[in-house]
């Protein structure tokens, strides 16, 4: 039998789950990635707990491993947003417009995840959507997801929690 590696399995459960694709990211994309969802998350000064508990729980789902999470972490105060943006690039020089989609998507879950979408948090979200080529129509349509999204875990909440 295969030896079961937690980190991938997790990792490809959480992408088909999410996005409905089987997919493999390397270690520096991934982290790039993340990254730019922390500098989103610290947009309007603060990374709540609830931003940083959502923050951790996603990087984990991506098949990061603690260490990898810590340095994450410790990395939050010096985070710069255009750097991020930066690096994101020169680790994925080809990337496909979903993935940036997918970038911008998770980047408004953490934002979120304390009750507030500040208007930092989507001012970020914005300069990071021009900054790798997507059109205001575009990042509408993620955004209009995004609050279908919102209002779908609302009901559910009501409907198994009461």
């Amino acid at each position: 039998m295969k030896k079961l590696d937690r980190n991938a399995a997790l990792a490809s459960w959480f992408f088909y789950q999410t996005y409905g694709v089987d997919k493999k990211v390397s270690t520096p994309q991934k982290l790039h990635y993340l990254s730019l969802l922390l500098a989103c998350a610290k947009a309007d000064g603060d990374v709540s707990q609830k931003e940083m508990d959502y923050f951790i729980g996603a990087a984990f789902a991506r098949g990061c491993t603690e260490e990898m999470v810590e340095a994450l972490i410790e990395s939050e105060t010096t985070i710069d947003l255009s750097t991020e943006v930066v690096n994101f690039i020169e680790v994925n020089p080809n990337a496909k417009k979903s993935d940036v989609l997918s970038l911008l998507y998770s980047a408004m879950q953490v934002c979120a995840a304390d009750g507030t979408y500040s208007t930092e948090e989507v001012n970020a979200i914005r300069k990071i959507s021009s900054l790798l080529g997507i059109s205001k129509e575009e990042l509408q349509k993620v955004e209009d997801f995004f609050a279908k999204e919102l209002s779908l875990k609302q009901e559910a909440r009501v409907l198994f929690v009461g």
